[in-house]
């Protein structure tokens, strides 16, 4: 049986780069991989609203799901937000029911932002509990001239605390504008409550605290919380194998 294809959906101001770590990893184990990379990333001006990044999601797992392919998408931080309002339609069980092969079969979020419909990600960021004030994201913008794409001021401290300290230098020079129309943007779709969909969690990350990343799942309905690692924002750098076996864990793998 062919195992599905593996998307990738990286965070803000990150390229699929974040990701190539883990991918001999699923590779070895027999799971083709594909990445997107957000058009909302890399650019200034901004791009203006979400469109564009549900488009890119959409464009990438739709193009396997036509060949009849079965995919897992893992997203992160940021990804969460286009993931959750695209994939209309691309469901394996809406495929299913119109008697077509392939579709999404599974989610990972991974330190994710999922607002609700109706809301957007920024909305979503500031609606916080007690608990998640005591730890709150330390991520700050850099002054920019450009107020519609911004960079992240500390990156190695908000993003790769817990790396090789020459792997997190390597990591944040790979940095791009990151749009901010998009967080401004209300979604009007929830993919993760149609799809089958995880949560995976880390318990040391600065840019989104372990507080944060419970009620985010909580509040999207998402019973399935695998982990936590201890690990700080991104994973597949640190942990890159125990992320893969969670995605493997995600595919059915026992």
């Amino acid at each position: 049986m062919a195992k599905p294809t593996v998307v990738f959906v990286p965070g803000g101001f990150h390229t699929p780069a974040i990701f190539d770590p883990v991918l001999p990893f699923l590779h070895a184990a027999g799971y083709p991989t594909a990445s997107v990379y957000l058009p909302s990333v890399g650019v200034s001006p901004g791009i203006p609203d979400l469109s564009p990044d549900v488009e890119a999601v959409n464009l990438v797992v739709g193009g396997l799901v036509e060949l009849g392919r079965e995919v897992l998408l893992v997203a992160h931080s940021y990804g969460g937000v286009p993931s959750s309002q695209g994939l209309q339609g691309l469901s394996k069980q809406e495929r299913q029911a119109q008697g077509l092969a392939g579709g999404v079969v599974s989610m990972l979020f991974v330190s994710a932002h999922l607002p609700q419909k109706g809301k957007s990600a920024i909305e979503s960021m500031n609606d916080c509990s007690p608990e998640e004030k005591e730890s709150p994201s330390i991520i700050k913008t850099a002054p920019s001239e450009d107020p519609t794409a911004l960079l992240p001021e500390n990156p190695i401290e908000a993003f790769y605390h817990d790396l090789d300290p020459a792997v997190a230098k390597y990591y944040a020079s790979l940095l791009r504008r990151q749009s901010v129309g998009p967080f401004l943007s209300q979604i009007t779709h929830e993919s993760y409550r149609q799809i089958p969909t995880s949560c995976l969690l880390l318990s040391n990350d600065r840019a989104v605290s372990l507080a944060r990343q419970k009620r985010v799942a909580k509040n999207a309905g998402i019973q399935q919380l695998l982990g936590p690692i201890n690990c700080g924002h991104s994973p597949f750098l640190s942990h890159p194998e125990e992320v893969s076996k969670f995605i493997r864990q995600v595919a059915g793998e026992t």
